[in-house]
């Protein structure tokens, strides 16, 4: 053997020097610690004012849409002359329209049509075939004030056109009168409205007062 030389003998082994140890500076995790909770406040403090933030304006919008509907006009409308089926030549009837808002309604257009059908019903086609006579008629548009009114008649001066035969059936139920009618206007806010009517007449079993009343369909606003 050399002098200077060394051997590791087979199976020996050299330890390892220790890995170093984590820092238990206690100080240190208390730091870490602190910038945490700081951190968790901060997001927490970014979200509740977003919240807030969305919550106000929406306080804010109800608030402003709230005023809006007490404010803005609503047109009605109601039979003021009913139709008297016993009387000679074609009867008479009037509606009225009545701003019942607290400001004025632009732009209003009003139209009406008045039916005589067969039965007690009126099917989809019937509905289709009235609405779409309703468009080609020639309005006029007006503003109406709050509390102003508007009078219509089925035909003016000459009274709902329909015949003696027709006052018969109707007054036996076996034929109806209807006044379907649309109301267009916007209001002081620049939002459009619509009202869709219906109303109807039909013998005593079906209206036993003789006299114009709400159908259970046809009648819808917005």
């Amino acid at each position: 053997m050399e002098d200077g030389a060394e051997f590791i003998a087979a199976g020996s082994e050299e330890k390892a020097a220790d890995a170093p140890k984590g820092n238990d500076d206690p100080q240190k995790k208390e730091h870490d610690t602190f910038e945490k909770l700081t951190l968790a406040t901060a997001i927490a403090g970014v979200i509740l004012l977003a919240v807030y933030t969305g919550l106000t304006a929406y306080q804010a919008y109800i608030a402003k849409d709230t005023a809006r509907r007490q404010l803005r006009a609503y047109i009605s409308v109601a039979v003021e002359k009913q139709p008297n089926l016993n009387e000679s030549g074609p009867p008479n009837a009037t509606l009225l329209f009545k701003n019942t808002g607290q400001t004025p309604a632009y732009e209003v257009r009003i139209h009406s049509v008045w039916s005589v059908l067969d039965g007690d019903t009126i099917n989809n086609d019937q509905i289709k075939q009235i609405r779409d006579y309703m468009a080609t008629l020639k309005g006029f548009e007006s503003a109406m004030f709050p509390g102003q009114e508007f009078r219509q008649s089925a035909e003016p001066t000459k009274g709902i056109p329909i015949t003696d035969g027709q006052k018969i059936s109707i007054s036996l139920g076996a034929m109806t009168l209807w006044v379907n009618g649309e109301i267009v206007y916007e209001d002081a806010f620049g939002y459009p409205h619509f009202t869709h009517f219906r109303l109807f007449m039909n013998g005593e079993e079906g209206n036993r007062y003789g006299k114009l009343i709400w159908a259970d369909k046809g009648n819808e606003a917005n």
